[in-house]
């Protein structure tokens, strides 16, 4: 299951959000985004606070999942392991998220890893003897322009990659997929 939320901007938004962007922070663009292959971002509203985001990734988080788990026909009650992924991690998000979902015997894990978010915790699982044949539900929100508000963390690239973004998976390591 794949998700995505905020404000979506077109290639012609895109260039002209790139330039704002790029202006905002002192930084020159060397390529706008017609160059890169990409149709659209999405992106928080200008203004956004970072409660509102991490409201907003929650709430995806949720509906991704609950869509995951319906795709494979699981009860939330039967997930042994759910693992969250995110570039900017604030606290137990995996716990919250389980609470939320009533998976309450599943042991939890988050992976505060910026572009390796979704990667890093798929290949744990498949390697960590515990979950293999277990049912495992991964779930990776992202929002990435957040990090944008920094200049002294923004890159001209940045600007023209980072969007809004989301992923559910619900597999049995072992049994769907292997390392």
């Amino acid at each position: 299951v794949v998700a995505h939320w905020g404000d979506r901007r077109s290639r012609a938004d895109m260039d002209r959000e790139i330039e704002r962007q790029a202006k905002l922070l002192g930084l020159e663009v060397p390529h706008l985004i017609q160059d890169s292959g990409f149709d659209t971002l999405f992106r928080m509203p200008d203004g956004y606070t970072d409660a509102e985001i991490d409201a907003d990734i929650m709430e995806v988080g949720v509906r991704i999942a609950r869509e995951a788990l319906e795709l494979r026909g699981w009860k939330p009650e039967e997930v042994d392991h759910l693992r969250f992924g995110n570039s900017v991690g604030k606290g137990d998000v995996a716990r919250e998220l389980a609470v939320k979902l009533r998976t309450v015997n599943a042991k939890t894990s988050n992976a505060y890893l910026a572009c390796n978010s979704a990667g890093h915790p798929l290949a744990e699982s498949l390697q960590d003897e515990a979950s293999l044949g277990g049912k495992t539900l991964l779930v990776v929100v992202d929002a990435l322009p957040r990090l944008l508000r920094d200049p002294q963390k923004t890159d001209s690239d940045s600007i023209q990659l980072f969007s809004n973004g989301a992923a559910a998976l619900a597999y049995q390591p072992g049994v769907d997929l292997e390392y």
